[in-house]
């Protein structure tokens, strides 16, 4: 059996179908007598089998759902991977030095060229952006806060 969808309907119909032998077998047996009661036994083996039809059908659309979200994610790490790689090659590259700066949680990610350019290393740097604007020259930081300001709003593009 190839198909996990196949093996657990399987797994459900065969229990299902104990449970309606062992249960026809104890109510003949112990509590009542009728001359239906087969008819009773087929109209379970059948709601069994219905239901176990249903079920697979239920199991087949999920794991088809399930495999394109997978396929999905598994294109878009790829594109991440690559994307990655290309980046990783261009800070190589440069001489430049490149950040990543995540204004909600002040988090910055320095390239190596923060080293080779402005010769501090990425420990002393931190993760946040206190440092950069620590270094930043008094009669240049209302300009900077300006125009960076500008920028978050989207009035400016550079």
């Amino acid at each position: 059996m190839k198909s996990k969808t196949l093996q657990i309907t399987l797994v459900y119909v065969i229990i299902s179908l104990i449970m309606a032998i062992v249960c026809h077998n104890l109510l003949t047996d112990y509590f009542f007598q009728s001359k239906y009661s087969y008819l009773f036994f087929l109209k379970d083996v059948f709601f069994i089998i219905t239901t176990g039809f249903i079920f697979r059908y239920i199991l087949a659309t999920n794991e088809k759902k399930n495999i394109s979200v997978f396929k999905k994610l598994k294109k878009t790490n790829e594109e991440i991977k690559e994307s990655n790689e290309k980046y990783d090659i261009v800070a190589k590259a440069t001489s430049d030095t490149i950040w990543d700066w995540k204004i909600q949680k002040d988090s910055i990610n320095w390239n190596k060229g923060i080293e080779s350019v402005f010769g501090y290393n990425q420990q002393e740097v931190g993760k946040t952006s206190k440092w950069w604007f620590d270094k930043i020259h008094p009669e240049d930081s209302i300009r900077m806060s300006i125009k960076l300001y500008s920028f978050i709003e989207q009035k400016t593009e550079k």
